[in-house]
């Protein structure tokens, strides 16, 4: 009887170890499902920051492209679309770039979405429109470029013509020279630059031409109005030679007579006073002492006696 009651004693301290086990294998189950939670989180995290840091890097790349065409469009590209057609050899090229222009582009992207899923099409998106500005990028510029080209083009027409028309026409040639070398450049401020100065600079010997032209046409119509002049001075001078200071009487065959000789007053008589209070002389003219001049040898003449 003592042992069965010392066997019943013992029985009770089974379920006390049943209950230790499973405390210990809950705890163990919860730590399990913390660890497996936050090992499970923490790859959520990774991911979804390298999604994030993906469409980041697209993002921002997209931006440097999109950056590159914007500016392109918006500045040389718009000058050239711009451009008069008769400034360019091949006006094609101006409507073709002005089609570049009018292109749609794609929308903006942002890599704001919280979830795994929208960053990566964020990110995809990215990559699409930086696909898109790179190509469209690629045909702007040659685009561009074929306007420019045209646009030189006309330039040295119009360069290799002037440099023609010039020819022997300038005052200094060396203008002509970097003309020359302006054109094989093909550099067109240069060549603008160069066309001014030849323009210029025969625009001056056109000047200096026409001066020496004036100055010559002058000269000769001064040369001119002298030499007549002189003749219609000597062609003018009507008086005889009888009447002149020292002048001998022309013989042409019969001798040249004076003025018919006033009557002479009768010795002892005087001559009546002119009206200027000088004595006149035989022809009406006074000596330049006042007296009369009766001889006429004042004249250098002589008179007939009575």
């Amino acid at each position: 009887m003592s042992k069965k009651s010392g066997e019943a004693k013992e029985a009770p301290e089974k379920p006390k170890v049943n209950r230790t086990w499973k405390m210990v294998a809950t705890i163990v189950a919860a730590i399990a499902l913390v660890v497996s939670g936050t090992a499970g989180w923490m790859m959520y995290r990774h991911e979804r920051e390298a999604a994030s840091s993906a469409c980041r890097h697209d993002v921002s790349a997209l931006r440097k492209t999109m950056k590159t065409y914007t500016g392109l469009l918006k500045g040389e590209a718009y000058a050239m679309a711009t451009l008069d057609p008769a400034m360019v050899a091949d006006p094609h090229t101006i409507t073709a770039l002005a089609k570049k222009l009018d292109e749609k582009q794609p929308k903006t992207i942002s890599c704001d979405a919280d979830d795994i899923l929208a960053l990566k099409a964020a990110d995809t998106s990215a990559r699409d429109a930086g696909d898109w500005y790179r190509l469209h990028l690629t045909g702007l510029r040659k685009a561009t470029k074929a306007v420019k080209d045209s646009r030189t083009d006309k330039t040295v027409e119009q360069a290799k013509q002037i440099l023609k028309n010039s020819d022997g026409k300038v005052q200094d040639e060396a203008v002509r020279d970097r003309l020359a070398k302006a054109i094989e450049s093909r550099n067109d401020a240069q060549i603008v630059q160069a066309m001014n100065d030849v323009n210029s600079n025969m625009q001056a010997r056109q000047a200096a031409d026409a001066q020496a032209q004036a100055n010559a046409s002058a000269q000769q119509s001064a040369a001119e109005r002298g030499t007549g002049g002189s003749t219609g001075k000597a062609s003018g001078d009507r008086m005889p030679a009888y009447r002149r200071p020292n002048g001998n009487i022309p013989q042409t065959g019969t001798a040249a007579r004076p003025s018919p000789v006033p009557s002479r007053p009768s010795p002892g008589s005087q001559a009546p006073p002119s009206s200027s209070g000088q004595k006149p002389g035989w022809d009406g003219t006074v000596n330049f002492d006042g007296t009369d001049d009766t001889s006429g040898a004042w004249h250098n003449i002589s008179i007939p006696t009575e």
